[in-house]
């Protein structure tokens, strides 16, 4: 690139990031980091090729990533939690709250073979409690203890009688569940995969990010869980903004109609 056009770009990334450092993340959902599975399903490979990874590792990945993309897909923001995270982890006001302030309206948990034994009482204690679980797959076959590996039980069954907890066969069956789940912080009129969000929230308002990935220009009508004086539209490529027109759509949503070009991000402030 040009000197011009590294300029344009640090720019470009520059003002988004200014932007969206200028508020706290609030993510919607945890998804449970299942490292431990890998861990026990895994030999050192002979290549960095999925293909000479053990298939029960690489199928534990795939769900990982499938569950994220998922999310992603729907304009849900998420954020991983691991064990350790969930053992410090409480249910409160029917979600479930975690290190650093955040709170989160529901958890997934992805494919496993192994958990914890705190994980796995863990997971017991915030379903009684009323966190909504998500539980995807079979359920682990054996629990890790200190003195080792002892079998699951039949864990993901006794978790399902639970109220709030669902069970799905994939990530891929998520679509049908997640509305049910959680208030999206931003809603489209249609669904569009294309269409990536993220949301931060401040004293000053809530500023929402969304990127375009696809090769197509957009005319989008979107709802923003977001009230405010005033609403902006802020273009990184440029610095431009203006005033937004907005008209509130019902249950804390203000309603907008936007034009994103290909591969463009806009950003949109709701201000106090």
């Amino acid at each position: 690139m040009s000197d011009e056009e590294n300029k344009r770009f640090a720019d470009y990334i520059g003002r988004i990031g200014y932007m969206m450092d200028a508020g706290k993340p609030a993510p919607q959902v945890a998804v449970y980091y299942p490292i431990e599975s890998v861990w026990a399903e895994t030999l050192p490979p002979m290549s960095l090729n999925p293909a000479d990874y053990a298939e029960r590792a690489v199928k534990v990945s795939e769900s990982f990533k499938q569950t994220a993309l998922r999310l992603a897909d729907r304009q849900l923001d998420y954020n991983y939690i691991d064990a350790d995270g969930i053992a410090d982890s409480r249910a409160e006001d029917g979600g479930l709250s975690a290190r650093g302030g955040l709170r989160y309206e529901a958890l997934i948990v992805p494919e496993t073979t192994v958990v914890d034994e705190g994980t796995a009482a863990k997971l017991t204690e915030l379903a009684t409690a009323g966190v909504p679980l998500v539980l995807i797959g079979e359920g682990p076959e054996y629990i890790r203890t200190e003195s080792g590996l002892k079998e699951a039980d039949g864990l993901y069954e006794r978790l399902a009688k639970l109220p709030g907890v669902q069970r799905v066969g994939s990530a891929n069956e998520l679509d049908g569940r997640l509305a049910a789940l959680v208030a999206p912080d931003l809603k489209l009129a249609a669904s569009d995969p294309d269409l990536l969000s993220a949301m931060r929230t401040g004293e000053g308002g809530k500023t929402f990010l969304l990127v375009n990935t696809g090769n197509e220009a957009k005319t989008l009508s979107v709802q923003f869980r977001a009230t405010g004086k005033r609403a902006r539209l802020w273009d990184p490529d440029g610095g431009g903004v203006k005033q937004l027109a907005v008209s509130a759509s019902g249950d804390g949503y203000a309603q907008a109609e936007l034009a994103i070009g290909e591969r463009q991000a806009l950003l949109v402030t709701f201000e106090k």
